[in-house]
């Protein structure tokens, strides 16, 4: 399992065939994403990659949402991630593969966003493996920390449920 430190897009109203322009105006905020994956269950045979990153608990986002009227230049933010507090990713999102608007027109060519969908944005390079017990922090000036804490899941075979114990 390994931590992906994001920049999340909150989408503020519908989109669908947005312009760039329109796109970005379409935007209700920014939040932080750790965009968890279980590598394992990455493969070729079966994309996107559904159960790599679907598992519950996975995505954790937060603390809050920022607006896009708070954020006056999306590019201009540095994203850091860090494991047991050792620095493990530190990016800006002006280096992005893909920039916001380009996602965002991208995704609107083929299916419709509504408001509050969450967009991520892809993370910087750095990622490794955590473990339970491993406290992940994920940072982007102006937006605040995103903290939690790996867990392993307990599942009571006996019964075939979940157990908080």
């Amino acid at each position: 399992m390994h931590y992906e430190g994001e920049l999340a897009v909150v989408v503020g109203k519908k989109l669908r065939y947005s312009s760039r322009k329109v796109a970005m105006q379409g935007i209700a905020g920014y939040t932080i994403a750790n965009d968890v994956t279980a590598r394992d269950f990455i493969t070729n045979f079966f994309r996107p990659p559904v159960k790599a990153k679907g598992f519950d608990t996975f995505l954790p986002l937060g603390p809050s949402l920022t607006t896009s009227d708070e954020i006056s230049d999306p590019y201009s933010l540095e994203v850091v991630t860090r494991v047991n507090g050792e620095e493990r990713q530190r990016g800006k999102t002006s280096e992005m593969v893909h920039r916001i608007d380009e996602i965002l027109e991208y995704i609107t060519s083929f299916m419709t966003l509504d408001k509050g969908d969450v967009i991520l944005t892809g993370t910087p390079s750095g990622i490794s493996p955590v473990k339970p017990r491993d406290k992940i922090e994920v940072s982007i000036s102006s937006l605040g920390k995103l903290t939690n804490n790996v867990e392993a899941e307990k599942y009571n075979a006996s019964k075939g449920v979940l157990s908080d114990e």
